[in-house]
């Protein structure tokens, strides 16, 4: 056996044996069984079969698919793969197995009706009297940070592309002069999306798949603190001092828009809101701290000025009764982990503004 295979064959015998009355009759390579090997494309990595018998109900033949990785894209290749040999094995219950199956493989994986184990130790079989679930395990392995890649702040130039232009189609340079990076990066940026099954690949290029799963997946990896926030306070209203930083931004040459709170209550108003929150470019965050006459405070500001953790927290800017507005997308990021309401103000932009878009 290969390494992954034997490496495979223990994860299944051990989650296996935590059923006390379920007896293990054998586990082999599926190349061992005449007639009965179910991988014949290169891109397989491994097969087994395994025979265990359950009281009561007789005996089980599972067919385990192993996969090197866990991403959507190679749970559906395993998928498809059993599909394509339904015939051969009509009463198999069948398993996908990888070193780390992500929680929305796991979901793939349940909606397709099949098992899952990883040697992460997150599993789910359910067949005759038998189920038995372990989830939330982290990965031990590389692919985890290997997503962790997808959102680092110059990758993340690419799915702000993507996800401000739903329905578009896009070649891989246009995609990169777009988001001013390396053709390099997009084309890897582009691998790891298809992977993971969030964008899909045509003759003519590439278009956003799932927009909704790939910016939950993105909200998830997003810190909001990654901007640097500086905190003041002005004896001047919330809106005064929106709109007066607003219009010396303008006359300046200054970028900015409203973040937070402040954005998405031009956008999608749920809550209220105490403290005006305004993204400003780096280098202009002390002439508006001079300009503005607005004070450093620990306590009871009423104004944060955000500097930006990447220039392209402005893409996508929109204005909205002539004041400007970072993309609801950004919103969505920095306020679905922020605390208090953060959450119920993202997700009524998401529910308001965001999804109404991508159906266009």
């Amino acid at each position: 056996m290969k390494d992954i295979e034997k490496r495979a064959a223990e994860a299944l015998r051990e989650t296996l044996s935590r059923i006390p009355f379920l007896k293990i009759l054998e586990i082999t390579e599926t190349a061992r069984i005449p007639g009965s090997r179910i991988k014949e494309n290169k891109e397989a990595d491994a097969a087994l079969i395994a025979r265990v018998r359950v009281p009561s109900s007789g005996d089980q033949l599972l067919v385990i698919e192993v996969e090197n990785s866990g991403q959507p894209r190679f749970v559906n290749r395993a998928i498809n793969h059993f599909l394509r040999h339904k015939d051969r094995f009509r009463n198999a219950y069948c398993i996908i197995m990888a070193p780390y199956i992500s929680p929305r493989s796991a979901e793939i994986c349940r909606s397709e009706g099949r098992g899952y184990i990883d040697f992460s130790g997150n599993c789910s079989l359910s067949f005759k009297n038998v189920f038995i679930e372990k989830s939330n395990y982290p990965s031990l392995f590389q692919e985890k940070r290997e997503l962790g890649s997808l959102f680092s702040p110059r990758a993340t130039r690419i799915l702000r592309v993507l996800l401000d232009n739903p329905g578009k189609i896009w070649k891989v340079q246009e995609l990169s002069r777009k988001a001013k990076v390396s053709l390099g990066l997009a084309s890897n940026i582009k691998k790891k999306l298809m992977e993971q099954e969030f964008v899909t690949d045509t003759k003519d290029g590439i278009t956003v798949k799932e927009p909704e799963q790939l910016l939950s997946k993105w909200a998830e990896n997003y810190l909001y603190e990654a901007n640097m926030i500086r905190s003041y306070y002005s004896m001047k209203s919330i809106a005064v001092l929106e709109s007066e930083i607003a219009g010396f931004c303008k006359k300046k040459g200054i970028s900015y828009g409203l973040a937070g709170f402040s954005g998405a209550a031009r956008l999608a108003p749920a809550v209220r809101y105490q403290q005006a929150m305004i993204f400003i470019e780096s280098d202009a965050i002390g002439l508006i701290e001079s300009s503005m006459k607005i004070k450093p405070a620990d306590r009871g500001a009423n104004i944060s000025l955000w500097s930006p953790y990447d220039e392209y927290v402005f893409y996508g800017s929109r204005e909205v009764n002539g004041i400007g507005i970072v993309s609801p997308v950004q919103l969505y990021l920095d306020l679905n982990r922020y605390p208090g309401r953060g959450k119920e103000a993202a997700e009524a932009l998401l529910e308001e503004v965001i999804r109404p878009a991508w159906k266009i």
